[in-house]
């Protein structure tokens, strides 16, 4: 089944999106589809702190595993808290432009980085929506230097 969801802060994006083929392409998908980084392994071991209802339910809608992300990627500094971008592809397309994308921790915006994000033999067109996860404590045993 085809739809069409709102996304964005103010909902001002339009993306179409196959729900079927994108929970089948999620159902075929191995592993948490993330970064094995340290700082990626630190936002997984408390992933479900940090995916929003809100989050989790427009996801479910879509088709897409929330648990599943196809990238995450750390933001801040040694002593800032961590931030992360949380990205997932979809089956479908963005159809309406609501304008310049804005992350936030409570809503998906459509991910438009030049970085390519696509399910594994699935079908295509897919667009790519993402979240911001603020203030992410570290709980992992050993932090690394940043620059590790």
């Amino acid at each position: 089944m085809v739809r069409q969801f709102r996304v964005g802060r103010r909902h001002e994006h339009v993306v179409e999106i196959d729900i079927d083929a994108t929970r089948d392409a999620y159902n075929r998908k191995e592993g948490d589809g993330g970064c094995s980084c340290v700082w990626c392994r630190n936002l997984r071991a408390q992933f479900e702190v940090f995916v929003p209802d809100p989050i989790r339910m427009a996801l479910a809608e879509m088709g897409v595993d929330w648990r599943k992300p196809g990238e995450t990627t750390s933001l801040g500094g040694p002593d800032a808290p961590l931030h992360y971008t949380v990205e997932y592809a979809a089956i479908g397309r963005e159809i309406s432009d609501g304008g310049q994308q804005e992350w936030g921790p409570t809503w998906l915006c459509v991910s438009r980085d030049a970085q390519p994000l696509t399910l594994e033999n699935a079908a295509k067109p897919q667009v790519k929506l993402g979240f911001l996860a603020f203030e992410v404590p570290w709980v992992l045993e050993h932090k690394p230097e940043f620059s590790e």
